[in-house]
């Protein structure tokens, strides 16, 4: 690819007009110089699934036909957002996937740097190399702006040959693997004192192996208002949510909940759907004594959701 985008911008040929588009978008090419796209005749570029490093932007934001190729609808649009605060432009680049976000900074010089200060992370994908240098390079590269939500919806299951067996609850057969230990730094991040994070999402694809935090206090935040995760294995002290004193909203789904009683003194709604413990993954509605009883301390609860294979007993005092 090199080779032939170098052949077409060479002095010989002087290509004005350059296109690249390929297919997968989490495979990107990655020009090997921050000189690819040097070239005093070129007017238009059309890039589709291309990793760009500093250089390269530069270079393609300095093309001398950069502005000029410029529809005048997009012009207009650009002085329309050009009248805009940053805070109102960060706002409305939070909606959008972080991939997309990043790609974002192609619009104009002063869109190059919106999506490091951007409110929200939102990623989305498989958890192959591509996906985890992605996320680690989306957090180190934000700049010290706070965070309102963290969503991430992947599948991040990490192969191992073999199960450890010096783990006592790995010690059975068909053991699939892990997931990436890359998840308990994401949220951490997310979650830490400088960013504070009020929203949560974190949404795993294999409910058979679903995430264990390595730290009963994974989710401890005096920020933290709306809690969504999915296919989370929570043990007793991650059933206690009292370390999250703001706390209003949260929805487990095809959780693990491993624990006599879910705790929190300020939550108003919450849902529980298709969530088991171990004993009740092959749960037999013929026999409903066989159905997990949870404790349930929540004295703001005004809403809940129950769906399948939970009966819960609720407490409305504030004594836990």
């Amino acid at each position: 690819m090199d080779l032939w985008v170098s052949y077409a911008l060479s002095a010989k040929c002087r290509a004005r007009s350059l296109m690249v588009r390929l297919e997968d978008d989490w495979v990107p090419w990655r020009p090997r110089s921050a000189l690819t796209f040097a070239s005093p005749h070129l007017t238009t570029v059309h890039l589709d699934a291309i990793h760009l490093v500093d250089g390269l932007l530069d270079r393609l934001l300095a093309l001398p036909g950069a502005a000029e190729s410029r529809p005048p609808a997009a012009e207009a649009a650009g002085d329309l957002f050009d009248s805009l605060p940053d805070e109102l432009l960060n706002h409305v680049i939070s909606f959008l996937p972080s991939r997309e976000a990043v790609k974002s900074s192609l619009v104009s010089r002063r869109w190059r740097h919106l999506w490091r200060s951007t409110p929200a992370i939102r990623v989305r994908g498989k958890g192959n190399d591509d996906f985890r240098l992605f996320v680690s390079s989306l957090i180190v590269h934000r700049d010290t702006a706070p965070l309102h939500s963290f969503d991430i919806d992947a599948d991040v299951l990490v192969i191992a040959p073999e199960p450890p067996y010096n783990d006592p609850d790995y010690e059975y057969e068909g053991w699939r693997g892990e997931v990436d230990g890359h998840m308990d730094l994401w949220v951490s991040y997310a979650l830490s004192a400088e960013r504070r994070a009020r929203s949560l999402k974190v949404r795993l694809e294999d409910e058979w192996v679903p995430w264990v935090p390595r730290s009963a206090l994974a989710f401890a935040s005096t920020h933290l208002t709306t809690v969504h995760l999915d296919a989370v294995c929570l043990f007793d002290g991650l059933l206690d949510f009292s370390h999250c004193p703001a706390l209003q909203s949260l929805a487990l789904v095809r959780c693990r909940l491993q624990g006599d009683a879910l705790v929190s003194p300020s939550l108003e709604r919450m849902a529980l759907v298709h969530c088991h413990s171990d004993e009740t993954r092959y749960f037999d509605p013929d026999y409903p004594d066989e159905r997990l009883c949870i404790g349930i301390s929540t004295p703001r609860l005004r809403l809940m959701e129950n769906w399948r294979y939970l009966n819960t007993t609720t407490r409305n005092s504030s004594s836990r």
